[in-house]
C-alpha cells in the first residue's frame, strides 16, 4: 500500500460485489496508518473478506489478522456474525502464516522424550524477580 486512502470496489469472477447480498463499506485501517474502504457483503466470511485485503494490501490471507471491537476475527465467522456494519472500522496487522501455524503443531511435541526428568524451578515466592547487574 502506498500510505494514502484508498477506496475500492471488489467484485468477484462474476462481475457481483463479493459475498453477495447487500453491500456495505467497511474501512480499514492498516498498522502503519494507512487507510482503505471496501465494498462487500456483510454476508460475506471473514475468510473471504481478507482475500479481498490481500490485493490491494499485499498481505497474505493467511498473515492476516483483522481486528475489530478488540477480537481477533475467525475465518470461518461472517462478518455479520462478528457485528460489522456499515461504515465500521477493522484494524489489519501483518501476522506471521508460519508462527501460527507452528504454534498449532507444537502444541504437543511428538519428539519430545517423555521419560526425561522435569526440571523444577525455583521461584522467589513473589511476582517480581530481580535480573541485571548488582
Amino acid at each position: 500500500m502506498d500510505g494514502g486512502d484508498t477506496y475500492q470496489t471488489v467484485k468477484d469472477d462474476s462481475g457481483d460485489i463479493a459475498g453477495g447480498g447487500e453491500t456495505v463499506t467497511i474501512n480499514i485501517r492498516c498498522v502503519n496508518d494507512s487507510k482503505l474502504s471496501v465494498q462487500v457483503s456483510l454476508d460475506s466470511t471473514v475468510g473471504l473478506f481478507k482475500s479481498i485485503l490481500s490485493q490491494p494490501t499485499d498481505i497474505s490471507a493467511e498473515e492476516q489478522k483483522v481486528i475489530y471491537n478488540g477480537r481477533i476475527l475467525k475465518d470461518d465467522q461472517t462478518l455479520k456474525s462478528c457485528g460489522l456494519e456499515a461504515d465500521h472500522t477493522v484494524h489489519l496487522i501483518r501476522g506471521s502464516a508460519a508462527a501460527a501455524s507452528a504454534s498449532a503443531t507444537n502444541v504437543v511435541n511428538p519428539n519430545a522424550n517423555q521419560d526425561a526428568p522435569r526440571v523444577a524451578v525455583p521461584t522467589t515466592g513473589g511476582l517480581f524477580v530481580r535480573v541485571g547487574l548488582f
